[in-house]
């Protein structure tokens, strides 16, 4: 299974998932509630299914990860990546594809990780080198949005106005290039930028601590994202935050998205075993299973999706 690294509560690399219906991406655009789009760790590739966890059905079948729908439902892009697996240490060579739900018009359109639409669906947002970028969804047009020195700026995704990009930054010292190391850790704030003027506000200030990646509510006034103290909604200019679920013993919720109508949040839950590690060695976490939940986003009971608490991995 595809691991980094998890520290604070932290996953650093793991697939994403997103529900929506033609409606929505991963800055939830408000609609109805349709699909979960997730990458499936044991079969390869992307799948989708409906929100129900019915009708599994696969996209793509190579190394891909972070899919994010169209706001109109109408292609997924995504992010491949060169070769199967991770060797500990190694660096990976990702570019960024779209492709129809139903797999067809497979097509890639330049060099990148961590890719999601704009609320009109025109351009992708996407990190490159360690700055945020936006191009054209057939990859032209490319602009560099962020261009601060001394950081490395992923997991980019619009405000579904439009009128800001929330996105994560860590030094970059620990990451110099755009895939990163596998197994290192660095701590992550939350930041934006808007896109017209480049201005950016930072949003999270957790030293020591490493934020996921954001997702925006519909309303586009908070944000959710996965921290030490498990995954939170937070209010947004305000940044008051709410836990909505807590840390569990072995167990680490990541990766959280809205769905298009607000009411609700859907996640991974990251189970995570300890192996015995060669003498003088610390012991390894490494992840042993991945389900997704979903849950209320105002906080509740979390339930796992039919049928994904059956598969070992998704994400």
């Amino acid at each position: 299974m595809r691991f980094l690294v998890v520290l604070s509560a932290v996953v650093i690399g793991i697939s994403a998932l997103v529900v929506l219906d033609g409606g929505g991406s991963e800055a939830a655009w408000p609609g109805d509630n349709g699909r979960i789009v997730y990458r499936d760790e044991v079969n390869g590739g992307i799948w989708i299914m409906n929100a129900d966890g019915s009708d599994r059905q696969p996209v793509t079948t190579a190394n891909d990860y972070w899919p994010s729908w169209a706001p109109d439902g109408s292609e997924i892009v995504f992010e491949r990546q060169a070769g199967g697996g991770i060797p500990l240490g190694a660096f990976i060579t990702t570019a960024i594809w779209t492709v129809d739900p139903d797999g067809t018009d497979s097509t890639e359109i330049g060099p990148g990780t961590r890719p999601s639409w704009s609320p009109d669906g025109q351009r992708i947002v996407y990190s490159l080198n360690g700055k945020i970028r936006e191009m054209n969804a057939d990859g032209t047009g490319d602009t560099q949005i962020t261009q601060s020195a001394g950081f490395f700026d992923t997991a980019p995704v619009y405000r579904p106005d439009g009128s800001l990009i929330a996105f994560l930054r860590r030094p970059i010292i620990d990451f110099p290039s755009d895939a990163g190391a596998a197994g290192a850790f660095t701590p992550n704030d939350i930041w934006t930028v808007n896109p017209d003027d480049q201005s950016e506000l930072q949003f999270t200030n957790t030293p020591g601590v490493a934020e996921g990646p954001p997702d925006w509510s519909p309303s586009g006034d908070s944000l959710t994202y996965d921290s030490a103290p498990g995954l939170i909604v937070s209010t947004f200019p305000g940044n008051v935050p709410t836990t909505i679920q807590p840390l569990l013993p072995g167990a680490l919720p990541i990766d959280p998205v809205f769905s298009p109508d607000g009411t609700t949040i859907a996640f991974t839950l990251l189970e995570t075993a300890v192996l015995r590690a060669p003498a003088g060695v610390g012991p390894a976490i490494i992840p042993s299973d991945g389900t997704i939940y979903t849950i209320p986003a105002g906080g509740g009971t979390a339930a796992a999706v039919s049928g994904s608490e059956l598969a070992p991995a998704e994400f």
